[in-house]
């Protein structure tokens, strides 16, 4: 029994996790790296997406059970589904419609169980679609040029700069624009609630 001041003994870690971002990272960050700026809009641009876009992957991936006759497969640019096992089980493939934009469908419902279906599939475009790589270099050159910084105008001598603010107020940080994401939806996975 523990007492209401100590942890659960599951929230107790064996090591101390690393950070996510460390000092150097938040140099490098207010610095501009350019580096830094582009793999934070990749990250962020594939997230809000929900799948990874490209380049084209041959993977096994790990689903939850619909319960129903169709099966949801996080892409949007299905090429191939080359297996499919469900609650340990192969599935014949003759017996699954699919199609590019990711559904599997069969006559009869899929499995409840969480983790119950696993297939391995070949998805995503070769190289990015151009419009995405422009969205991801226009967030990346916003993460660059503007400072994770309070500070909305400043001036030295005969130079003076005002710094963009966001629809929400905040300035530096990086989040996806409305336009962005307008732009973004056609390779957006919507999650489903």
């Amino acid at each position: 029994m523990t007492d209401a001041g100590s942890p659960t003994p599951s929230a107790v870690l064996a090591a101390p996790l690393p950070p996510l971002a460390d000092e150097a990272v938040l140099a490098d960050y207010e610095n501009g790296s350019p580096a830094l700026a582009v793999a934070i809009a990749n990250a962020l641009v594939r997230d809000w997406c929900g799948w990874h876009i490209a380049p084209t992957l041959t993977e096994t991936l790990i689903l939850d059970g619909s319960g129903d006759r169709v099966q949801m497969v996080p892409t949007l640019r299905l090429l191939d589904l080359h297996s499919v096992t469900e609650n340990d089980r192969p599935i014949d493939l003759a017996k699954i419609r699919w199609s590019p934009t990711g559904y599997l469908r069969r006559p009869i419902a899929w499995t409840t169980r969480e983790r119950g279906v696993r297939i391995e599939i070949t998805h995503g475009w070769p190289t990015p679609p151009p419009l995405l790589v422009g969205v991801v270099l226009g967030i990346a050159k916003r993460a660059k040029d503007t400072p994770a910084s309070a500070v909305r105008a400043r001036t030295a001598g005969p130079f003076s700069e005002q710094l963009t603010v966001s629809a929400d107020g905040s300035i530096g940080g990086v989040a996806l624009t409305q336009v962005e994401r307008d732009l973004l939806a056609a390779y957006r996975i919507v999650p489903l609630a």
